[in-house]
């Protein structure tokens, strides 16, 4: 069983990203490499619009889902989480993502 959250990035199709600092950074990347012809202004906000979910720790004290709602999570999202969570221990939260994203 892991003991420490890994932190990163998850697109709609279930692949995790594993970015553990610079999530800002690491969007703005990942948005001028596949979308560099885009004029759109770039942010990590872009990503979760586009229905990606962001796994990190502002404040080191526990892991922070940010999304635009679980409702919004593709079913392999759903799965990802709810194993990711499941394989920590965490048992408690990935009943409450699991139940919150149905």
């Amino acid at each position: 069983m892991k003991t420490l959250f890994d932190y990163g990035w998850l697109d709609p199709e279930g692949k995790f990203y594993p970015v553990q600092e610079g999530h800002e950074d690491w969007a703005l990347e990942y948005l001028e490499k596949h979308f560099p012809d885009d004029e759109t202004e770039y942010g990590a906000d872009l990503l979760i619009e586009m229905g990606w979910i962001l796994m990190n720790s502002p404040y080191k004290k526990e892991i922070n889902i940010k999304t635009l709602h679980f409702w919004y999570a593709t079913k392999k999202q759903k799965e990802f989480l709810y194993d990711y969570f499941t394989e920590r221990g965490c048992q408690a939260m990935a009943v409450k993502i699991f139940k919150d994203t149905k």
